[in-house]
């Protein structure tokens, strides 16, 4: 199996030059190897010897996934170490990409984070309701409410940030 990891987070200074990183990647050929490639992700790219900043409030981690096929080893767990790690998962299938697999590894829920494009070139049709899925919780992060149910328990509940209560901007947490 061959590896390339080809855009480092700390290595670049701007978002324009990390944008031409990003576009100068060549699609390598090969085995799918979707389980592994997310393991190396987590361990090597989202680590703050990578450039990753520290997990805490207001900071994102999203691993943008595209495939073109079934992959040839488990993805489910490497899936749920990255969940774990804070990493929110966005799958993007081309072709005959399987959209069982997709939302296996996609973060929750399937609708938001699944994308399926006929070919490559189709990218471009979903890349502004992409950019929009990822910058939504950014721009607008959940808040947390006591659960009225049972008081031990905070309920995530996302985008009221945009909600104003008297003029005043709801609090972060309730």
């Amino acid at each position: 199996m061959t590896r390339s990891l080809n855009l480092i987070l700390d290595t670049y200074s701007s978002a324009v030059a990390t944008q031409r990183a990003a576009q100068n990647i060549r699609y390598s050929g090969g085995n799918t190897q979707t389980g592994n490639a997310i393991a190396y992700v987590v361990q090597n790219v989202f680590s703050e010897a990578a450039g990753a900043r520290p997990l805490r409030p207001g900071i994102s981690r999203v691993l943008i996934l595209l495939t073109d096929g079934r992959s040839q080893d488990p993805v489910l767990g490497p899936a749920l170490q990255a969940h774990k790690a804070g990493i929110r998962i966005f799958a993007i299938g081309v072709g005959e990409a399987v959209r069982e697999e997709l939302g296996e590894v996609a973060s929750e829920p399937d609708t938001a984070h699944v994308f399926h494009v006929s070919d490559y070139e189709a990218i471009d049709r979903i890349r502004d309701q992409l950019r929009q899925r990822i910058c939504q919780n950014v721009l607008c992060p959940n808040i947390q409410v006591e659960n009225r149910n049972n008081t031990n328990e905070l309920l995530d509940v996302p985008g009221l940030c945009k909600i104003t209560l008297g003029g005043l901007p709801l609090p972060s947490r309730w």
